[in-house]
């Protein structure tokens, strides 16, 4: 479940390809007589870095830009050592809620016509496709309080960003979290290890609500990536930009080769 499987699925202008390119602005990009493509694209890096193109094209740079712009973006493929979508995603989660997850050349088109003039980061040192990124380490109990707390932050970043009240941060849920991630280690369900669903912890800890919802995950990407995906899984969206919930616990554990698993519990 990585942030691969929905770099598959983020934007939704549209990118008419005639004898020249021209962008057809939504109602959601501004529109720029003179977009400025080398912000996102430079032939010379799209060639090194994705050798099944130059078998393709070879080092064309008309081919290549024509590859960039109808089937690059929407891949979610890197064309410029400076820009890479899918932190771009990560470091500005209200494009996520703007754009959703459908397609993901609307992010390029939104940087290059406003997001590089209004400074917006995309400098997240993040590359999912690249494993050195995880140390094969079990991760300390304060670097997994770290992630909670971003987490955390970020979900209700984006639920204020949409005029939503934050979630309020349950102690109690949060204890029952942290129990389920640890035991999503060694199995990964919604069932818990003694055989009972997942909510038979929330009376472990004491927990009356009138409903609940709990969302599990194993995948390894940033907070922000992973976040993104949450949000393009309908039955998440739809808890996590409730009017309805109300508490929120989260729970993160590490297994012995620094996998991260993750419980959300929320409840009303």
């Amino acid at each position: 479940m990585t942030f691969k499987k929905i770099g598959k699925k983020l934007l939704a202008g549209a990118l008419i390809l005639c004898s020249a390119v021209f962008i057809a602005p939504t109602a959601n990009v501004k529109a720029s007589s003179t977009p400025d493509y080398s912000l996102i694209f430079d032939y010379n890096y799209y060639y090194d870095k994705y050798p099944d193109l130059q078998k393709a094209y070879g080092k064309n740079p008309f081919s290549l830009f024509n590859h960039f712009i109808t089937k690059g973006m929407k891949e979610g493929r890197q064309g410029n050592k400076d820009f890479n979508v899918y932190n771009y995603a990560a470091n500005n989660l209200d494009l996520i809620m703007r754009y959703g997850t459908s397609d993901l050349s609307l992010y390029y088109i939104e940087y290059i016509t406003e997001g590089y003039e209004d400074g917006r980061n995309c400098s997240h040192p993040y590359d999912p496709s690249n494993e050195d990124d995880k140390d094969g380490d079990k991760l300390s109990d304060e670097t997994l309080a770290g992630y909670v707390d971003s987490m955390t932050t970020s979900i209700n970043q984006v639920r204020t960003s949409s005029d939503m009240d934050r979630f309020a941060v349950s102690s109690a849920l949060k204890n029952a979290a942290n129990t389920r991630a640890k035991e999503l280690v060694t199995l990964y369900s919604h069932t818990r290890p003694n055989g009972k669903n997942y909510t038979d912890v929330l009376n472990q800890y004491g927990i009356s609500c009138n409903n609940s919802y709990e969302i599990i995950s194993s995948d390894q990407s940033t907070i922000g990536v992973l976040l993104g995906y949450w949000l393009a899984d309908s039955g998440m969206n739809s808890v996590l930009t409730s009017k309805t919930y109300k508490y929120i616990g989260i729970g993160c554990a590490s297994d012995d080769k620094g996998n991260v698993y993750w419980d959300v519990i929320l409840t009303y």
